[in-house]
């Protein structure tokens, strides 16, 4: 054992030890008894009255989930106000927007940068899932829009940057060549 290591127990144990045990009398000698009466006493239970807006719930019982938000219908068809500005709420699966239902499962997206959900919900067709560019290698979903960085060998970003169009010599490629071309920013 280390010399300070040494002197620091021989210094805390006799101060630990000399140290006053509360009496029953002392509130803290109570224990939880005390802890439950002064949180019931500062934290009074009252229920809780949501909007429609804020679609969550809270679970009274249990302190975690006391916040925890419920997982609520989607509503009508044409409600995607479920997430906070500026998301909005997509199904998780693809599903026409006749067949949404209260059981319907969905997640929050931001359309306008959501990789997956460009513009809009994919799984609904109101969006476009910028991944399935057909020969796309790099690609982004700013403001709304997809817009392609890098495309296949023999292709080439199109002039708006939305697709790859087959590279000639006329938009600075030549087919077959092994090199990436890059759309200028």
């Amino acid at each position: 054992m280390r010399f300070s290591t040494l002197l620091n127990m021989l210094v805390i144990v006799p101060v630990a030890m000399s140290m006053p045990t509360p009496s029953m009398a002392q509130p803290e000698s109570r224990g939880l008894t005390f802890l439950h009466e002064h949180h019931a006493r500062h934290n009074k239970w009252e229920p809780r009255v949501w909007s429609a807006s804020q679609r969550t719930r809270t679970v009274p019982s249990a302190i975690a989930q006391r916040d925890a938000p419920a997982v609520l219908p989607l509503g009508s068809k044409n409600d995607l106000a479920r997430c906070p500005a500026p998301a909005i709420a997509c199904p998780t699966d693809p599903i026409s927007p006749e067949a949404v239902s209260s059981s319907t499962e969905w997640e929050c997206i931001s359309p306008e940068e959501d990789l997956y959900s460009c513009g809009g919900c994919a799984t609904l067709g109101t969006g476009m899932d910028c991944t399935t560019i057909p020969s796309v290698l790099s690609v982004s979903c700013q403001v709304g829009a997809c817009q392609v960085h890098t495309c296949d060998v023999g292709f080439v970003p199109a002039s708006d940057g939305l697709s790859c169009v087959e590279a000639t010599p006329a938009t600075g490629a030549e087919k077959g060549h092994d090199v990436l071309i890059n759309r200028a920013e």
